[in-house]
């Protein structure tokens, strides 16, 4: 009997590894990035090797009692092979056809392809025995055995050599300029903080201690309490930040995924002046794929590409369809500043000033903050696992989404225990600075792309509205060279507004791009902004529904409207315009009403109908820049990624 289960566990595990590694070979043939991933193949051959090598060896148990030999093995060869089509054929028809896992038709399927299973490992079990088998000598089965799992070690280890040989992620803008930066030019550094709301900061007025390193560094530079974000989703944020336009010029945005050649970005301006060039992305949306590498001499992609392969094998998306929380972590901020010290010790050329571009995940859905963060805050940690799995249920849904009070405090609580981990994190990346003496040498920007709706105006992500929670983002500035520390604008700005800022500080000169810019530099100003200053924000948009607590109950519009369909903001002080296709148009007082509950448009139509007339005048003056570019399409696994994220519905 023993010598059954051991034949048994053998060939099931190695069928499960082989099965593993051909669906791991499949997806790293269809990725650019597959050197980098080959180790999946290990990955993989462990994953479905191992249950299959127990399952298979309960069968053997049952098996083995009645069986010669011969017969054993060529039965568990059958029903291995059997387990694994039950595996793959299961997962797959329930992924590509089937709705969620725990609805009806999925149940039905399930429970029939299961049936099916069992029935099948029945006959294997009762057919007859044909007599006359000669006996065999373990020998044979046993050669064959160590032979294929040599086989299968090998392919295992060689599977380790490309990561090893490739290194790091990383995609390269081509060769280093031969020109070295003017002496005394100041580095610069450039943080987005994916997906923080302003208002979460303690260093803007919240009361819980979410961000004591970032207030530090707001003592020591200018913050300003009421920037906004262009667009209130990733890419076009992005490309707002690299350009200096708003989304109605550089045209990258839902319809158009790219930000395109023709356009002049910060990172190919500060290359031309002799600086090193180097971002390091999180974030999918701001990837090669989204051709954001421009002007990079570096360009490292380590959380959206590493790993993705394993990610798309069946039996991890199938426990990612229970949506089980993980511990942990998973946007990878602390291996992030790994990398980037990495770099500074080995490709840093201390000859040159540098530009540094740093894309940190960790506020993004879905918020799994490491221990202790994750305690930090947390009120309910019974609802940590319901909250979740509602969720990722819900967070790619239009609104309006329902989420009861214990849920939508557990997720805040979790969002919050996010910013704390990555405002440590950030505190551990400036102290790298000070340590290699950068810090006062360096202009050092805080920023976000967009904030987050959790539960507010009956949303969970960050998509379907222009509203503040989206829009109002932070913005700190640190240069003692030239800028006060421990000032506070608290006029509206706009992120179009940190370019020009910044060629200012370098003393850069771009007299043509600078005549096409929309925003202002605060240097020379006196951190003065313009009192008919206006701020612009658009949101083009993929569906229509209700937009939240104002009120305004949007309708749904049709496949055609959503096309070209926007909703479109205007801020001039204290107020704020809405513009819907639909026309159900919002006016909000954001002195007075901060959380836009109340919807003035009914009470002033007489200023709303001025501030439409004002927005449509300001949109109508931002012409495109260059023609669009034609859109590679996406590979499958980078549309999945950017599905999971949000941003591909």
């Amino acid at each position: 009997m023993r010598q059954q289960l051991v034949v048994a566990m053998t060939i099931g595990g190695m069928v499960g590894a082989f099965c593993g590694a051909v669906e791991a070979g499949v997806f790293l043939v269809r990725i650019s990035w597959g050197p980098l991933d080959t180790h999946t193949i290990a990955k993989a051959m462990v994953l479905y090797g191992l249950p299959n090598a127990i399952i298979v060896g309960f069968w053997g148990l049952v098996a083995g009692r009645g069986m010669d030999l011969r017969t054993f093995e060529i039965r568990t060869l059958a029903f291995s092979l059997l387990t694994m089509g039950y595996l793959f054929g299961g997962l797959y028809v329930n992924r590509l056809w089937l709705p969620e896992i725990t609805k009806l038709p999925s149940l039905v399927f399930t429970g029939s392809w299961t049936l099916a299973w069992l029935a099948g490992a029945w006959a294997l079990l009762k057919l007859r025995t044909r007599p006359g088998h000669p006996p065999r000598t373990d020998l044979a089965w046993i050669g064959a055995l160590r032979m294929a799992a040599i086989g299968l070690a090998v392919v295992a280890g060689l599977s380790f050599v490309p990561p090893l040989l490739a290194g790091r992620p990383t995609r390269a803008g081509g060769a280093a300029p031969t020109v070295l930066g003017p002496a005394g030019r100041p580095n610069v550094l450039l943080i987005v903080m994916d997906t923080t709301r302003a208002d979460r900061l303690s260093s803007y007025g919240y009361p819980r201690n979410t961000t004591p390193h970032l207030d530090r560094f707001a003592q020591e530079g200018v913050l300003f309490e009421q920037a906004s974000a262009t667009a209130p989703w990733t890419l076009p944020s992005h490309a707002s930040l690299f350009t200096g336009l708003y989304v109605a010029q550089h045209g990258a945005d839902t319809s158009h995924r790219r930000l395109d050649d023709h356009l002049v970005t910060l990172a190919e301006l500060l290359r031309e002046q002799g600086y090193q060039t180097v971002g390091f992305s999180n974030n999918g949306a701001v990837s090669v794929a989204m051709n954001f590498q421009q002007g990079f001499e570096v360009f490292e992609e380590s959380r959206f590409f590493r790993g993705q392969a394993f990610r798309q094998l069946a039996i991890v998306r199938l426990l990612d369809r229970f949506q089980l929380p993980q511990r942990g972590g998973n946007a990878h901020a602390a291996e992030t500043n790994k990398r980037i010290r990495a770099w500074f010790e080995r490709r840093y050329d201390r000859r040159r000033p540098f530009f540094l571009f740093i894309n940190y995940m960790e506020p993004h859905f879905s918020y799994e903050p490491p221990e202790p963060y994750r305690r930090r805050f947390l009120r309910l940690p019974n609802e940590v696992r319901r909250s979740l799995r509602r969720g990722h249920a819900v967070i790619k849904s239009p609104p309006p989404v329902s989420l009861d009070e214990p849920i939508r405090e557990t997720l805040g609580d979790l969002y919050d225990g996010e910013l704390a981990y990555l405002d440590m994190r950030i505190g551990e990346l400036l102290d790298e600075f000070r340590a290699r003496k950068l810090l006062d040498d360096t202009v050092v920007i805080v920023t976000s792309d967009h904030g987050e709706n959790i539960g507010h105006h009956e949303i969970l992500g960050h998509h379907d509205c222009v509203y503040e929670t989206l829009l109002h983002v932070p913005l700190i500035i640190r240069y003692p060279k030239a800028l006060p520390a421990g000032a506070r604008v608290g006029q509206p700005v706009s992120l179009v507004d940190v370019l020009p800022t910044l060629l200012a500080l370098l003393e850069v000169r771009a007299p043509a791009l600078e005549a096409s810019l929309p925003g202002y530099s605060f240097v020379g100003s006196g951190l003065a902004v313009r009192e008919d200053r206006v701020i612009l924000s658009e949101y083009e948009i993929a569906r229509l529904g209700p937009q939240g607590a104002g009120g305004s109950g949007r309708t749904n519009a049709t496949a055609d409207a959503t096309a070209t369909a926007k909703l479109k903001s205007l801020r001039e002080g204290a107020l704020k315009f809405i513009r819907s296709p639909d026309g159900r148009h919002e006016l909000y007082d954001l002195e007075r009403d901060p959380a836009e509950s109340r919807n003035l448009i009914a009470e002033l139509p007489g200023q709303a109908a001025a501030m439409e007339a004002k927005l449509v005048r300001h949109f109508k003056a931002l012409k495109p820049v260059g023609s669009p570019e034609p859109v590679p399409e996406l590979d499958a696994v980078t549309r999945e990624q950017l599905r999971a994220l949000g941003y591909l519905h």
